[in-house]
């Protein structure tokens, strides 16, 4: 947040989140952009999401709306044949 005040212009109501023209935003607007947000198909393209924020370029969108999935391969297996798990039994055999 204090980043975010910092970073963007000034404006005469002092607010964090203040429109492109320095006013507050109307929550009924706020309300009906996040519902349309919520209401897009998770296959939507980065024009619609852009469209619909009102912004002029897809940087913007991209760098603050769209959740860049993580996916990350399985390594449970390498990992299981670096450190096997011990049975509970083997442990009582070499005192643990």
């Amino acid at each position: 947040m204090r980043r975010r005040k910092l970073e963007q212009p000034s404006n005469d109501i002092d607010a964090v989140f203040a429109s492109r023209n320095g006013t507050w935003h109307f929550p009924g607007n706020v309300q009906s952009r996040l519902w349309h947000i919520r209401q897009l198909d998770e296959y939507a393209d980065i024009d619609a999401a852009k469209d619909q924020l009102g912004h002029t370029s897809k940087t913007v969108t991209e760098r603050h709306y769209i959740n860049r999935r993580l996916v990350l391969p399985d390594y449970r297996a390498a990992t299981e044949r670096l450190a096997p798990r011990s049975d509970p039994a083997d442990e009582s055999a070499i005192g643990l």
